[in-house]
């Protein structure tokens, strides 16, 4: 039992066994994370352009892309920079505000195309 205390209190064993475990679990799973995120922002490009394309909308596909990129990553950062001083803060700040950006434009889209005539 004094084993297990003396070797979790030891910094030279937990910080390497906690990196560890983290490069592992980001390992198996950095793909299905990857293509989530994907799915939820670039991945709706070409669907967008369909729907604009029948309100006879003419999208350049570049500014599609880049409109798309800043909407989900440009307001995050503007937040995470509000709160520079304080990293912790702006990251937190800043994941949840474009969490929360992305999902209030996702519900807006929801009401206005499965809305009743």
């Amino acid at each position: 039992m004094k084993f297990i205390e003396a070797l979790f209190s030891s910094s030279f064993f937990v910080y390497p066994s906690v990196a560890a475990i983290v490069f592992v679990l980001t390992y198996f799973w950095s793909d299905k994370i990857f293509q989530w995120l994907y799915q939820r922002s670039i991945g709706q490009k070409d669907e967008i352009a369909k729907y604009m394309e029948l309100m006879f909308v003419t999208v350049d596909d570049k500014k599609l892309t880049w409109s798309l990129m800043s909407i989900s990553l440009g307001l995050g950062l503007l937040f995470f920079l509000l709160f520079w001083p304080n990293v912790i803060l702006g990251l937190l700040v800043g994941a949840l505000f474009t969490l929360l950006i992305k999902w209030l434009m996702q519900q807006q889209f929801l009401l206005t195309e499965f809305a009743p005539d």
